[in-house]
């Protein structure tokens, strides 16, 4: 079968929390926006979570949705939206891998990517550290160099980070690397510099502080630029920007937050679908621009 020329959507870690409001909000604002002005064209949307378990009840969850179904968003009931579930963990390259090669199987291109995926830990062992790492890190760079030569030209990739990942806190040499870098192995030196600290006990005298999370939104944060810079390099069109979605009451901070999931997509949702005035390479949050070096 020929790819279709459907748009694409890609959300990683969809089966809840911000991730899942915003499949439901891209669902929701995808007919209004420029995308679909742009292209006349119905979307797809693939909501993603690392095993069926978790991503196939969440799915029924969207397809059963009285808000969807009421106005009539999906393209059974005669609207512009598909929203599909594919495996996905962030953690496995081939996973990784497998998923972009069906991608491109079936559709010429992807407009969306939305690297929502990641873990938060206080634990400060070099297990705890690497996982973290691993995740909210290097999951997002393998989620963006694979997916990346599929981006069709104007498209956007954005990356959940937060910001605890500004570097103020850093020492000046740290921030000023990280503010500097030029490519992503620039980036990938100073979390293993990181690593190697947490390995000899040395990550708080070294400046880096005992909490890995932080690190790891900091690396997606200085990534997003590099990113943002080589696909201007391509004249691509395609935007990359971070966002913070706020203190959002989820799984993976126990329930603890200022505001729900709905209200958390809002800071993504326009940075996947919204008028941003060609903006790239930037931090985000609560709808607009943050100094991500203060």
């Amino acid at each position: 079968m020929a790819p279709d020329d459907r748009r694409v959507a890609i959300v990683t870690g969809a089966n809840k929390g911000v991730g899942l409001a915003l499949v439901r909000r891209i669902a929701l604002e995808y007919a209004f926006s420029e995308l679909y002005h742009r292209s006349n064209q119905h979307l797809t949307i693939y909501l993603t979570a690392r095993s069926s378990e978790r991503g196939l009840p969440a799915l029924g969850s969207v397809l059963s949705d009285t808000d969807l179904k009421t106005k009539r968003i999906f393209d059974d009931d005669g609207g512009l939206v598909q929203i599909r579930f594919h495996e996905l963990d962030i953690n496995v390259k081939s996973s990784i891998q497998n998923f972009a090669e069906a991608v491109s199987r079936e559709h010429r291109g992807i407009d969306i990517l939305v690297n929502n995926a990641g873990t938060l830990s206080a634990e400060t062992d070099e297990r705890a550290v690497r996982e973290t790492l691993q995740c909210n890190y290097y999951g997002t760079l393998n989620c963006i160099e694979a997916f990346s030569p599929l981006m069709r030209p104007g498209g956007r990739i954005v990356n959940v980070s937060s910001l605890v990942s500004k570097i103020a806190r850093y020492p000046a040499n740290l921030r000023q690397r990280f503010y500097t870098a030029q490519s992503p192995q620039e980036v990938n030196q100073l979390m293993d510099e990181f690593l190697a600290s947490v390995i000899s006990g040395q990550q708080i005298a070294d400046g880096w502080g005992p909490i890995p999370y932080p690190v790891s939104k900091a690396g997606v944060t200085a990534l997003t630029k590099v990113v943002a810079q080589q696909h201007k390099r391509l004249a691509s069109g395609v935007l990359v920007n971070a966002c913070c979605p706020g203190f959002v009451a989820t799984d993976i901070n126990g329930g603890v937050g200022m505001r729900d999931s709905w209200r958390g997509a809002e800071t993504p949702l326009l940075l996947a679908l919204g008028d941003i005035d060609n903006t790239t390479g930037k931090l985000w949050a609560n709808e607009d621009i943050v100094e991500w070096y203060r």
